[in-house]
Formats: C-alpha cells, sequence, structure tokens
C-alpha cells in the first residue's frame, strides 16, 4: 500500500476520534459546567478542521500552476503560521475570558 494512502487513512481517522472527543467534552461540560472540559471539546474541534484544511493542502501542492511553478508549497507555510496565530489567540481569549468572568 502506498504510504500516502496509509497517512491519509490515519488522519482520517484522528478526526473521527478528536469530533468523537469533542462530543463527550460537550457533553460533560453540559452536565458539569467544567469549563475545562468545554476547552478541551472546543480544542478537539479545532484539530479536526486544522488537520482536515491540511489535508486538502497536501494534495494540492503538488499541482503546478503559472503563479506556482514548482508547486504550491508556500500554503503549507502560511497554514502553520495561521495555525500558530489561531492558538494563540484561542488560549488567549479562553484564559481572558475567565478572568473576565470573575470580576
Amino acid at each position: 500500500m502506498n504510504i500516502e494512502k496509509i497517512e491519509g487513512r490515519a488522519l482520517v481517522v484522528g478526526i473521527i476520534v478528536n469530533l468523537i472527543m469533542a462530543i463527550a467534552g460537550w457533553t460533560t461540560y453540559y452536565f458539569s459546567k467544567s469549563e475545562a472540559v468545554l476547552l478541551d471539546g472546543n480544542f478537539s474541534v479545532i484539530v479536526s478542521i486544522t488537520t482536515l484544511i491540511a489535508m486538502i493542502i497536501a494534495k494540492r501542492k503538488y499541482i503546478k500552476t503559472k503563479n506556482f511553478p514548482f508547486g504550491s508549497y508556500v500554503y503549507e507555510s502560511f497554514f502553520v503560521l495561521f495555525k500558530v496565530f489561531f492558538n494563540i489567540w484561542y488560549y488567549n481569549f479562553s484564559s481572558n475570558s475567565k478572568y473576565c468572568k470573575n470580576n
């Protein structure tokens, strides 16, 4: 079997498991009102979405166009940069919302 197919299947399994964890986190939050569990559930959704986007970028990076004659590899760098900024924003937002709630 091709290594790319094996990696693709592993990523799909990871997406499914993260979505199950997100549903479990949201269900646990509903019953316990623990915001830490809600944060875990939301993060699992973010990981699932970003993994799906990474799979799309990985499939399309080999396509050569007039603007990208060697392939669209630059999108991987932009994606990683976006993911880092989004994670920083998400953790900052979650910590600040908890701080604002107590005041």
